[in-house]
Order: C-alpha cells, then structure tokens, then sequence
C-alpha cells in the first residue's frame, strides 16, 4: 500500500523547544517547528539556535515553517533547514514561483 498523505500537523512554536520533544513522541503525522508567526521578532534568533541545537540530537523527521523570502531571518531559518531531520520546510506568503527557487538555492551548501 502507498503512503497515505499525513492527516494530523502539530505546530510547535520555535520559542518553545520544552515542547519539542513532546510533540515529537505525540503520534501525530508531522511536527512542523514553527519559526514565523509563533515566534515575536526579538526571540527569532533565540528558537532558530534552540531548534537547531535539537535538531542536531533529534532524528525524528520534522517540518519546519521559515519566514518569508523577504524578511531578515529567511537565510539563517533556511540554514538550519539542512539538517538531516528536517523533511520539509514550510515557505509562507508565497507569491511567485521565484520565491520557491530561492528558497531552494539559499538551501544549497555554499562550500
């Protein structure tokens, strides 16, 4: 049988890394760790040093929801994105196909 497409999301605020962990073992189909509108914009830089330190000891597959293309924070959230357990990101306000093409070039290693 294929794989059914996902039923549940549980949204995490990126601010809260005391719930990652617990969302992660709920059973729910996909965790998505939310860096946008969860989190205020002085503890951007907070949650994205919390998730990523998470990340580099979780390897239960998660979603993540970036800011947008256009805000400050969009290449350091895209950054941790290259974790292995990161399964998807979440790109909002999406407006042009130019903005899934960054979001996927600022994705890439630049080494």
């Amino acid at each position: 049988m294929a794989d059914l497409a996902p039923r549940s999301y549980l949204f995490v605020p990126g601010n809260r890394p005391d719930r990652f962990a617990k969302a992660a073992a709920s059973g729910v189909d996909v965790v998505v760790i939310d860096l946008e509108d969860a989190v205020p914009p002085t503890e951007k830089k907070i949650a994205r040093a919390a998730l990523a330190e998470w990340l580099s000891t979780n390897s239960t597959p998660v979603a993540v929801r970036v800011n947008d293309v256009n805000s400050e924070w969009f290449r350091d959230d895209i950054a941790v994105c290259r974790a292995p357990s990161v399964a998807a990101v979440m790109l909002p306000k999406t407006e042009r196909i130019d903005d899934i093409f960054l979001c996927e070039f600022a994705g890439k290693p630049t080494d």
